[in-house]
């Protein structure tokens, strides 16, 4: 008899290559998928890093071709770069990692969720046609990737300058052309030695509310001041607005100076910072302390910068002996005039920030008492004529002769980077 239905063998077959099929064809569609979302990305990304390059592109061209060349690009830190031009105006350059956005001037673009946007690069480079005033070529880099893709997004653009006006030596490091931002003397920084980073005054000041600042803190979210510094420099020297000791004789407080901030983080080592003191009999002067090599990762401000700092151009560490003693806010010119004390309670100092958290420091013009007992704080250098005195910046806001046998505090001055420091 001739059946003309499936056999169950034929059934099976067929079922499986239905089954093959199906899974055949699964694939090229998540594969076809793959590829249209893959494209996707591509395309959007290319249009994000368009639309931030030509802003920046447009805008540097439009300012060449009206004469207005970039004049310095000063490095600010990894994230930001800021571009001056002739005429004084700046763009800056900013890279937000949090938010995921690169800003130029007013313009901020935001990219896709997932791209990795690296730290700003840049480079130089010459024109070999030396006829040409701005002959210098500024290379910027903003390295952009996503996921896996091999394709790179990177935002590019080239700055021409004069380097003629602003020379470049290879071997400077980094170009001297690149300038970094400047601190102004007093100017508030915050930071956290045991972590080693930037952190807000919001942190510093439950810090010290947690913590009791005037009894000797040296650890976590503190207030530094900026000084003596400048925009060739990529670090800046800041001083603590507090003592990290309090009441020791000066050989004391040298070696528990050492013992608290040996653990510091985030601060680059004072390599050649000179420090005197004197043996116990106080017959010979021992010198000098390399401070790094010690393992100290402070040091103490030094006389000089202080008289820098408050203008006593006259004031010689060397040379000075100790009727060369100042008030901060003294008024210039010969005795007596810059030994007497300008500042009070009614008349702040300009220099509060050189005293403050010391003892009855509002008196003479401070701003922040100290609700311990701690009278002033010593500087690196003795005082020239005397078997044992040296400089010391007191509560009433001068630089006075102590005796090292007196008990008073030790206030720590670091260096650090200036790439770690994001907030003005």
């Amino acid at each position: 008899m001739n059946n003309k239905g499936f056999t169950l063998v034929e059934l099976i077959v067929s079922f499986v290559l239905v089954s093959v099929i199906s899974i055949f064809l699964f694939q090229v569609v998540s594969i076809i998928s793959s590829i249209y979302s893959e494209e996707g990305i591509k395309t959007e990304l290319v249009l994000e890093q368009s639309s931030i390059s030509n802003i920046i592109n447009k805008d540097i061209l439009l300012n060449e071709k009206n004469g207005n060349y970039v004049r310095r690009i000063v490095y600010i830190n990894d994230n930001q770069l800021d571009i001056r031009f002739l005429d004084g105006s700046n763009k800056t350059i900013f890279v937000d990692h949090k938010k995921n956005t690169i800003s130029y001037g007013s313009f901020t673009q935001k990219f896709l969720n997932g791209t990795k946007i690296g730290n700003i690069e840049f480079d130089f480079d010459y024109l070999t046609d030396t006829s040409l005033k701005y002959n210098g070529l500024s290379y910027i880099k903003i390295p952009i990737t996503y996921g896996n893709l091999d394709s790179t997004f990177d935002v590019l653009t080239l700055i021409r300058f004069d380097s003629n006006e602003y020379a470049i030596n290879l071997e400077d490091n980094p170009p001297i052309y690149a300038e970094y931002r400047k601190y102004n003397d007093g100017t508030p920084i915050y930071f956290n030695v045991t972590t080693g980073l930037e952190c807000t005054k919001t942190e510093q000041e439950s810090n010290y509310a947690t913590n009791n600042v005037d009894n000797a803190l040296a650890s976590g979210c503190m207030k530094f001041y900026a000084f003596l510094d400048s925009d060739k420099l990529p670090y800046v020297d800041m001083i603590l607005d507090h003592n990290i000791t309090l009441a020791d004789i000066r050989p004391t407080s040298l070696t528990n100076f050492k013992n608290i901030t040996s653990t510091w983080q985030g601060v680059e080592a004072p390599t050649s910072h000179i420090q005197h003191f004197y043996n116990p009999d106080h017959d010979t002067a021992t010198l000098y302390s390399n401070w790094a090599s010690d393992g100290y990762k402070a040091r103490f401000i030094n006389s000089d910068e202080i008289a820098q700092i408050t203008g006593r151009t006259s004031f010689n560490a060397e040379s000075s002996e100790s009727d060369s003693y100042f008030y901060f806010d003294g008024a210039f010119g010969s005795d007596p005039t810059w030994k007497t004390q300008i500042a009070s309670s009614s008349n702040p100092s300009n220099y509060s920030w050189l005293f403050e958290h010391l003892t009855n420091a509002p008196t003479y013009g401070g701003v922040v008492d100290n609700t311990v007992t701690t009278w002033g704080y010593w500087t690196s250098d003795k005082t020239v004529g005397t078997h044992y005195f040296f400089w010391l910046v007191s509560n009433q806001g001068y630089l006075k002769p102590e005796g090292d046998g007196n008990a008073m505090g030790s206030r720590p001055v670091i260096k650090v980077l200036k790439s770690k420091l994001t907030n003005p």
